[in-house]
């Protein structure tokens, strides 16, 4: 089964973490954020190869994850910017998704 390279993921979340947030996150952080739902616990990766889900599915589900993170860490208000206004972060997810499922 093919594999995902996070790090192309962290640019874009990190993006969003600072223009949302205010907060600047290491990719590290990141990194363990995108994986809990890429691939261990969650696995939407298996399920996107497997075509038990799509991309947009996919890509929805790692900004609200990524989202909930970012309030959490910063104890910041759920509603104050939600994930749909991640339209560009939603979207340039499901492009890398895509070129990586072929």
């Amino acid at each position: 089964m093919q594999q995902f390279d996070l790090l192309l993921l962290v640019p874009l979340a990190q993006k969003v973490a600072f223009r949302d947030f205010g907060v600047s996150v290491t990719s590290e952080e990141v990194e363990v954020v995108l994986r809990g739902v890429l691939f261990e616990p969650k696995d939407c990766w298996g399920g996107l190869q497997m075509q038990l889900v799509t991309h947009a599915e996919v890509a929805n589900v790692l900004a609200a994850h990524l989202h909930d993170w970012l309030c959490e860490r910063t104890q910041g208000d759920l509603g104050a910017v939600g994930p749909s206004a991640w339209a560009d972060f939603v979207s340039s997810t499901q492009d890398l998704l895509r070129a990586a499922t072929g």
